[in-house]
């Protein structure tokens, strides 16, 4: 029963987060120069894959998300703009394994390349034993950057 409480806790603990931090949408500007129209910049969404997987009736948290950008911390929001061109970007995978997996905690510098006018996303997973990290343009899903780790067994 102690267990099933600890889960359920921290479940809840994690919906709320979720919540809170995915209603605060706004954009915030990781260059010098001022206004910048927004067709000029691209915007890159710092936090994805924020998501509870369930598989019967265990579940696990899993996200990725930008630590920074050129070498600068980002704030906590779901948006960046950025100029365009290239840029390096400190992201963090995360997978908390829930009751019965060993957790996951992935840093790693992925180099992308973006375009003016173009939304970017940055997502990770865990699959056949490599945890990735990736940023992906959101209407053509290609993807602009990844970096990936082997799990040892």
């Amino acid at each position: 029963m102690r267990i099933y409480n600890e889960a359920i806790s921290k479940l809840l603990s994690r919906a709320v987060i979720i919540v809170l931090i995915t209603g605060c949408t706004t954009t915030t500007i990781i260059y010098e120069q001022p206004n910048i129209p927004l067709d000029q910049v691209a915007l890159i969404n710092r936090l994805t894959n924020e998501r509870l997987v369930f598989i019967f009736l265990y579940a696990h948290f899993q996200s990725a998300q930008i630590e920074r950008i050129d070498g600068k911390p980002v704030p906590i929001k779901s948006k960046l703009q950025l100029l365009p061109g290239q840029h390096e970007i400190a992201a963090f995978y995360r997978d908390d394994g829930g009751l019965f997996f060993e957790e996951i905690d992935f840093h790693t510098n992925i180099v992308i390349n973006v375009e003016a006018g173009r939304e970017y996303q940055i997502r990770g997973g865990v699959k056949e034993g490599v945890v990735r990290v990736w940023v992906e343009d959101l209407e053509t899903k290609k993807v602009v950057g990844i970096s990936s780790m082997i799990l040892e067994k």
